[in-house]
């Protein structure tokens, strides 16, 4: 036997032993040694589905909401937020389950944490994450997002002088919307129009409101909630830039700021 077939050997049993994160910006000291391990035989022919640890993409809200629960929630209030457990044959039998949990990370990544949930007398006694640097993800996910404003140019999200919403303008509305709802767990969204001070005040007044009205129609329309959008069109009266001595088309060019639509997004109180 040579020698490498001894080092392969020697390595032959394996520890899957949960979550692991090998970034230096989420470190902690492991205490898991009151969870289970699976030991499988490293061979590549042998390792299958079952050792490869799915999570379930959980909200953060329903992750919340069972700390919430502490001394409260039954076992039937947590299958309805967090769904069964790895093993299903412990509901009603046993008192600790272990849930594989999706936490996000930066970018399309995410950490796959082990949770377990223990129950006394079939009500909600204690929540642990197996590993440190789940618990500090966890804590970073659950503190609220500070309220965010964008402020989108009217000359791109509309054509001259109407309210129909171009192509471009729509692909940018719905880039800010994925965005805030990456960022928040539930939205709350404040869609305020503007325009410049040429024409009658009264005219621009309907245009603001038109557009704002129009911003708020395509975000319902890709799925955010009616009850958490307002909308409201203030004219020309909150001007951002004043261009004074200046006329014609230099005019218009200098007062483009003050044609904007400004969304205010944050969490839902």
């Amino acid at each position: 036997m040579g020698t490498m077939d001894r080092n392969v050997k020697e390595r032959s049993v394996m520890l899957i032993a949960g979550s692991f994160l090998a970034a230096s910006s989420i470190v902690g000291s492991v205490y898991a040694e009151e969870f289970p391990d699976v030991v499988v035989d490293a061979s590549h022919s042998e390792l299958g589905e079952p050792f490869l640890r799915n999570g379930a993409e959980i909200p953060i809200r329903d992750l919340q909401e069972l700390g919430a629960g502490l001394g409260r929630l039954s076992q039937e209030d947590v299958i309805s937020l967090l769904g069964s457990p790895v093993d299903p044959s412990v509901v009603g039998q046993d008192d600790s389950w272990l849930y594989n949990v999706s936490l996000p990370l930066p970018g399309e990544n995410y950490l796959v944490c082990q949770y377990r949930i223990s129950f006394s007398q079939q009500v909600l006694s204690s929540l642990e994450w197996r590993r440190p640097q789940c618990e500090h993800l966890f804590s970073e996910l659950s503190m609220p997002a500070q309220p965010q404003k964008v402020s989108l140019s009217d000359d791109f999200l509309f054509g001259f002088d109407n309210y129909s919403l171009s192509p471009q303008g729509r692909s940018e509305l719905r880039r800010v919307l994925q965005d805030a709802q990456g960022k928040f767990q539930a939205l709350s969204i404040s869609v305020t129009g503007h325009t410049d001070r040429i024409g009658a005040a009264e005219y621009n007044m309907h245009l603001s409101e038109e557009r704002a009205k129009a911003v708020a129609d395509a975000l319902m329309q890709w799925g955010v909630n009616p009850g958490s959008i307002s909308y409201e069109g203030r004219g020309e009266s909150e001007p951002v830039v004043n261009c004074p001595n200046i006329a014609g088309a230099e005019l218009k060019k200098c007062l483009a700021p003050n044609r904007r639509v400004e969304i205010l997004l944050k969490e839902r109180s």
